[in-house]
């Protein structure tokens, strides 16, 4: 909670197999990805709210293959792809803000979605988010 993280060479923030986490309030910016999340082996439960996510080279927010996660309220710019959201069975993004970044704005991260699972396994339940139109 109300952290400031950047510079890093690789990811910011990187949570990996993690269960049940929180990131809120924080500031993140300036590395080469802002926050990953990814599980190959389990993991899920986790929420990042409220963030100011910037200038990071890559991605802002990432979630690969985690389910059941909380991405909301948070504002993206500056990175390539603001918020993406790939392979994570109902990941809920909500309120989020996703503006300004060079390739894409938002991937699987839709104004509104139908909740439950995917065929495809993006994101599960999304609503009310701001994906500004891409580069």
């Amino acid at each position: 909670d109300e952290c400031q993280i950047s510079g890093a060479s690789l990811y910011n923030l990187e949570l990996l197999n993690a269960t049940s986490c929180t990131i809120k309030n924080c500031m993140i910016f300036d590395g080469d990805s802002g926050i990953y999340m990814d599980s190959s082996s389990g993991g899920g439960n986790n929420s990042v709210r409220d963030c100011f996510v910037f200038n990071n080279k890559t991605s802002g927010i990432q979630v690969a293959d985690m389910a059941k996660n909380n991405v909301s309220g948070n504002t993206v710019w500056g990175s390539q792809t603001g918020i993406q959201i790939a392979f994570s069975d109902y990941t809920e993004a909500f309120f989020n803000i996703s503006c300004n970044n060079s390739v894409q704005n938002c991937s699987n991260v839709y104004p509104s979605q139908t909740p439950g699972g995917s065929d495809d396994k993006t994101s599960a339940v999304a609503g009310a988010n701001l994906c500004c139109d891409d580069p």
